[in-house]
């Protein structure tokens, strides 16, 4: 079959396309050869950059623990741990960038747990420094382990940076001679497309030629078509009309072309029409669409449907136009028709419309002004509407609900039994079901709404769930208030021994009775509730009653006692009872049986006058007590000091004027008796000072413990004597004894001096805390501390947690601290460890 040219250009075309498409895949398999070689490059530099980053967070980590152990300073801490923050993310990064590299992942979890040894080293060096000072941290720095996986780290990364080195160098020649090839591939596939354009140039040429040669044909289809062509010149002269227009027309194409204007052939109207269609047409060089109606060579008229484009010059002036027309006399005829029958559709459509409309502004009045909430839920729980006095009840107006789902606007306990509602009720259509919910209100408080949601998801103009609420807060508010009362009263009733609670209306009608005396009154709480009480009373009770009943209704509140038959005491208290406006509505009373009170009251007087002789006697008892104690506390001052003033004088004497005639072991003796003598001195005067205190009136007054603390550590001349750190806190004002509280500063701080002697680096804090209103007071100190266990025997007298070869003191100074606080009505305790410290609290009654 022999080819025609067009269809040979086709297929040159075609190959030609072919081969610029695969020279185009080629040239993006290059390109992304290339690509794919500098994203492996991108790779390796990020490889290498994020393993010196967790080379250097180590450092950092090395770094701010020895700051920290150094100084003990922690802004050291901070770089620690911004660096633990991050460098297991970078170690994850480096583990997702080797992907299937096993070899090299193998290489990241050495490296995750030597990283994860490393931390815990800083921090088990951070902690001892904390817990057992400089030189254990300062061990644990030089520890051999702590070098070794440092070194291990910096191998790790430095192989892994050694292996992506050499990757990078390979990377970057398959690069460069990806780039190369991918040049080379661009110049051929400019060239390729250069020589198809000019063939197809050449090939269109040849088509446009023979393309010529068909006008003749087309123009035949122009003047036989089944729609009249014209065109016009710039004043309105046709230049040409087809065959079927001069037809229509009857007249030959010599009496109209270059003869008659247009508006010699259209009517009086259209000819005005056409004259301003004309003028805008120039500018805007088309018609359309346009009616106009043309007249017959015998002078009858046919309506027609025309449109135009314009031909201009190539400096945009108007030269003619070519129109179409189409003859629509049948259309005109048919659109009559129809617009006779839309005249009578329109009446009866507004006649329906205004029906329509004062319908939906009735129902649209009766949905804005009814009290009740009106809703629209679609199948998805999906508020669609809501009437305005939704907006009244809860606070959102319609845009702020709209779209949003119900369960977002009631109480969240709420919500689960909505949705149970809502899907019980999509198989049963038309089903009302009453509910209550609490709402939440735009403000931020919930409301309680009632209402009823039904079913009409297959009504065609609803499709959703109708809901209609109002609001019940103030109902159920009163139903709680009154459920709430009627526990209370009942509760009361039912739990004060010996009483009862009854409350009466404006009618003296029995609202509410309950408590146990009811039985011993002689009635019944069924036989009462909903009654009057001249119903229920006998006539000599009502005669009693209804007075005092009419009092406490009128506002007034009293207590009566009465005597009942059967010699039983009842106090009757009478209470009105008034609404939000100050109204009387109710009066409550209350019922006491105080018959077993009267006579406890009776027994109580004997008891007191009986125990007025006892105290007589037993005041007299201590007394004398109190006597012998000073005669006590004398006889130790003067009676036991004698012989201990001898003992130490007389060894004293031994020591200065036989010390040459004594061995070693001689004068080591005396010393031993001097030491014990001065020992036994000392808790002589401890022990008076304990006597003493239990005697010594309380002078209280607003002590300022800070200074006084401080004036206790400047006595003690602890600036020079201690060579370790002490701290103190702005201690709060207390109301004390300002002699007997300084006897307790004293004594514990003195406590935390001695204890912590032996420590390398002392430290005492002294500070205080707040709990629940109170102020506690705390002495502190990293000293020898001591086994809690027997925490409960250190206040007792000669209670030592220590022996006295380790350190000095009688055993009597807690306990005197001790007495102290508990005459100011406080307490003491400690929290302790051994070898860890001690922490000694009290507190003062808060006055």
């Amino acid at each position: 079959m022999k080819l025609s040219f067009i269809q040979k250009l086709s297929l040159f075309f075609i190959a030609a396309l072919a081969g610029v498409l695969f020279m185009c895949v080629v040239a993006y398999q290059s390109n992304r050869a290339f690509r794919h070689s500098v994203a492996n490059e991108g790779q390796a530099r990020e490889i290498i950059h994020q393993s010196e980053k967790i080379l250097s967070a180590v450092k950092d980590i090395e770094s701010g623990t020895r700051g920290y152990v150094l100084a003990r300073d922690t802004s050291y801490l901070r770089p620690l741990n911004q660096v633990q923050q991050n460098i297991f993310s970078r170690i994850e990064l480096l583990d997702s960038l080797f992907h299937q590299d096993v070899s090299q992942k193998k290489q990241i979890d050495s490296l995750r747990f030597y990283v994860n040894k490393c931390l815990s080293l800083a921090k088990k060096t951070i902690s001892t420094r904390d817990r057992d000072g400089l030189a254990a941290s300062i061990t644990l720095i030089a520890d051999k382990t702590r070098r070794e996986t440092k070194n291990k780290i910096k191998t790790i990364t430095t192989d892994i940076q050694a292996v992506e080195e050499m990757q990078l160098h390979e990377r970057q020649s398959e690069k460069d001679k990806t780039l190369r090839a991918l040049n080379v591939r661009v110049v051929f596939l400019f060239l390729l497309l250069t020589s198809i354009l000019g063939i197809g140039f050449y090939g269109v040429n040849l088509y446009y030629t023979a393309r010529q040669k068909s006008l003749a044909e087309i123009r035949s289809l122009y003047d036989d078509a089944p729609c009249g062509y014209h065109s016009l010149d710039k004043n309105g002269v046709f230049t040409q009309m087809n065959s079927t227009e001069l037809a229509w027309l009857g007249y030959t194409r010599k009496e109209v072309v270059g003869k008659m204007n247009i508006s010699n052939l259209l009517t009086h109207e259209s000819a005005q029409k056409f004259e301003e269609l004309f003028k805008r047409f120039k500018k805007e060089g088309i018609i359309k669409d346009e009616e106009l109606e043309f007249v017959r060579k015998g002078g009858t008229s046919f309506p027609v449907l025309t449109n135009a484009t314009s031909v201009k010059d190539v400096h945009g002036n108007f030269l003619s136009c070519r129109a179409t027309v189409f003859d629509i006399t049948d259309r005109k005829k048919f659109e009559s028709e129809v617009k006779d029958i839309n005249a009578s559709l329109e009446y009866k459509i507004s006649e329906r419309t205004r029906e329509l409309q004062r319908n939906t502004q009735r129902f649209k009045s009766l949905i804005e002004n009814i009290n009740d909430a009106i809703l629209l839920i679609d199948d998805r729980g999906i508020l669609v509407y809501q009437s305005p006095a939704m907006e009244r009840i809860g606070g959102y107006s319609k845009e702020e609900t709209f779209g949003k789902q119900v369960g977002q606007l009631i109480h969240p306990d709420d919500v689960e039994d909505l949705r149970n509602t809502l899907a019980y009720l999509v198989d049963k259509p038309n089903l009302p079901v009453i509910k209550q919910y609490r709402k939440k209100h735009k403000k931020g408080h919930y409301i309680w709404i009632e209402g009823t949601i039904n079913n009409k998801l297959g009504d065609e103009n609803i499709k959703g769930f109708i809901a209609n609420y109002r609001d019940i807060t103030e109902r159920k508010e009163a139903e709680e208030n009154l459920n709430r009362s009627q526990k209370i009263y009942s509760t009361i009733a039912c739990n004060i021994p010996n009483s009862a609670i009854l409350m009466i209306d404006k009618e003296e009608r029995y609202l509410f009775v309950d408590g146990e005396v009811m039985k011993t009154l002689g009635y019944v709480k069924q036989d009462m509730e909903g009654k009057l009480a001249k119903d229920v009373l006998s006539t000599r009770a009502y005669e009693v009653m209804h007075p005092m009943y009419a009092q406490a209704l009128s506002g007034k509140k009293y207590t009566q006692q009465l005597t009942i038959p059967g010699n039983h005491d009842f106090l009757f208290q009478f209470a009105p009872l008034s609404d939000e406006s100050g109204a009387i509505y109710a009066a409550i009373i209350i019922a006491v049986d105080i018959t077993e009170i009267n006579e406890a009251q009776w027994q109580i007087q004997k008891l007191n006058e009986e125990l007025e002789e006892r105290v007589k006697q037993r005041t007299e008892q201590l007394e004398i007590a109190k006597k012998d104690l000073e005669a006590f506390s004398y006889s130790v001052s003067h009676d036991l000091r004698s012989p201990l003033r001898v003992i130490d004088g007389f060894a004293a004497v031994l020591n200065e004027d036989y010390a040459q005639m004594l061995d070693d072991e001689g004068r080591k003796t005396i010393n031993v008796i001097r030491s014990n003598a001065g020992y036994m001195g000392r808790l002589i005067d401890n022990l008076l000072d304990l006597s003493r205190m239990g005697r010594q009136a309380l002078n209280l007054s607003q002590t300022n413990m800070y200074e006084l603390a401080n004036d206790v550590m400047a006595e003690m001349n602890l600036s020079e004597s201690f060579k370790g750190e002490i701290s103190i806190a702005n201690l709060p004002v207390a109301l004390c004894d300002h002699e007997l509280m300084k006897q307790v500063w004293i004594n514990l701080i003195s406590n935390a001096v001695k204890y912590s002697s032996k420590v390398l680096l002392p430290v005492i804090e002294i500070g205080f805390t707040e709990e629940e209103g109170n102020t506690i007071y705390f002495v502190k100190d990293n000293g020898a501390g001591f086994d809690m266990q027997f925490a409960t025997k250190l206040f007792g007298v000669f209670q030592r947690m220590h022996r006295v070869t380790e350190f000095e003191g009688t055993g009597v100074g807690l306990a005197l601290v001790h007495q102290i606080i508990s005459r100011h009505g406080g307490k003491i305790w400690v929290n302790a460890k051994i070898d860890q410290g001690a922490t000694f609290f009290f507190t003062l009654t808060k006055q």
